[in-house]
């Protein structure tokens, strides 16, 4: 097992976004308040972690681990459909992530746009690397480079401008 990361230009431009992006959600945390905040609060950490994460690969960990299990369990013929389960797996767990601030949501009068669009592009995004990284997807190895970090980058862009919509009072309107 490695921990290798993402040693790639790209790779070290998505995580300095993901922490630029905590650091600006975390200081949008301060001009909101009650449970605003503490949704800025959770975001700020998310990015945050998700910065560390992509070049710590973290989650390799978790996957060498079922790698191992399926192997010393017998069941490396049934290596197809259990690597669909885990892609299904990953997608129920977001599902539930989604009906979660969903219910938040509600708490806090409503989501921006963008934190909605972020969410969605995001668990796709999240079901695409695991399918890919399970090996169900060699067809779309091209994901890997530009378009990939296009679409990390255009989930934190997305994270970023919901926050600020959320602590920026709108100009006010002439009449």
């Amino acid at each position: 097992m490695s921990f290798g990361g993402d040693p790639t230009i790209g790779g070290w431009l998505v995580a300095a976004a993901y922490v630029a992006a905590g650091g600006y959600v975390a200081t949008c945390s301060r001009r909101a308040v009650g449970a605003r905040r503490r949704v800025l609060v959770v975001l700020a950490l998310s990015l945050l972690a998700l910065g560390l994460n992509k070049q710590l690969d973290l989650h390799e960990a978790a996957f060498v681990a079922a790698r191992e299990a399926v192997r010393s369990l017998g069941w490396d013929g049934h290596k197809r459909v259990l690597q669909l389960v885990g892609v299904g797996f990953v997608l129920a767990v977001g599902a539930v992530g989604l009906l979660v601030l969903r219910r938040l949501a509600r708490q806090v009068g409503g989501w921006p746009r963008s934190f909605r669009l972020a969410a969605v592009v995001f668990l796709g995004f999240a079901a695409l690397r695991v399918a890919a990284f399970v090996g169900l997807l060699k067809a779309l190895a091209w994901l890997e480079g530009v378009v990939l970090i296009g679409v990390e980058l255009a989930v934190v862009s997305l994270v970023v401008r919901g926050a600020r919509e959320w602590t920026v009072a709108p100009p006010a309107s002439r009449r």
